[in-house]
Formats: structure tokens, sequence, C-alpha cells
């Protein structure tokens, strides 16, 4: 890995390790905000799990957030050592498109209002995870690969 490539990893974690840390130190500033998406899941779990898994399933919020800080932070130091960065930036991808979709329904209010500063800083946050989670630094892709060697083999065969 390029040390610039380990640089940027870093940074673009260091954001979601660190909000991650802030839910699972402090939950109940997060309560409120999750408590609509928790009430979803529950009924989720109860609803299509098996019993012996919904009954481990948390039933107070605050466990919630704070599993939810845990992943975060799992994910940001997949992704800032390289140990599984593709894994851990998919994770961090489904964390933010979770925090996005709070954020949003978070004021009724303001459901038609226009994206606010922290909107915006989330969609970036949410594109630069997306990129890589899809990124294949130099390598190509098997069918990029598979067509090379069909080329390969047809230009020997003439």
């Amino acid at each position: 890995m390029s040390l610039l490539r380990f640089v940027g990893r870093s940074l673009l974690a260091s954001h979601f390790i660190g909000r991650g840390l802030d839910a699972v130190r402090q939950p109940d500033r997060l309560v409120d905000q999750a408590q609509p998406w928790v009430d979803q899941a529950t009924a989720l779990i109860d609803r299509f799990a098996p019993p012996a898994l919904s009954e481990r399933a948390p039933e107070q919020t605050r466990t919630w957030v704070r599993c939810h800080g845990l992943a975060e932070v799992a994910s940001g130091l997949m992704l800032a050592s390289g140990w599984g960065r593709r894994l851990g930036a998919i994770g961090l991808v489904a964390s933010q498109l979770c925090h996005l979709a709070a954020l949003r329904n978070s004021d009724p209010d303001q459901a038609d209002a226009p994206p606010t500063d922290q909107m915006a800083v989330d969609l970036a946050l949410l594109g630069a995870v997306l990129v890589e989670a899809l990124d294949r630094p130099g390598r190509p892709t098997r069918s990029r690969r598979l067509q090379r060697r069909r080329q390969r083999r047809r230009e020997a065969s003439n």
C-alpha cells in the first residue's frame, strides 16, 4: 500500500473511529435519534429471526447505540490498518447510511428542508467510503483478467 493511500484511509477512518468512541462513551446523546430505528430493528428481529437470536437481541436503545459505535470503531480500524479494508469500508457505508437516515428523520418539521451543512458533510463521507469499498488499487477485476486471457489465447492460436 502506498503512503498516500495509507494516509488517506487513516484520515477517513479517524472520523468514524472518533464518532464510534463517542457513541460508546456517551450513548445517551444519541438515544433520541436512534429510538425509531431501534424499534424497527427490534420488530424485524422478533418477526424474522429464530427465537434463540431474538432472545439475545438487546432491549435498551443505549445498548444498540453502543453496539453501533463498536461496529464503527471496528470498521474504521479495519479500513485504516488495511486488514479487511473493503469489508471495513462496507461496514462504514452501512453505518453512514443509518446515520444519514437518522439525521434526515430527526426533525419531522424539516422533512422538506434543503440539506444542511452536516448533511452535506455526511453525504461526502458516504461518497468517500463508497469509493473505498469499490477501490481495487491497481488490480483489474476478474472479468477484465478473463477477457485478457481469452484475447491472448486467440492471438496465440492465430
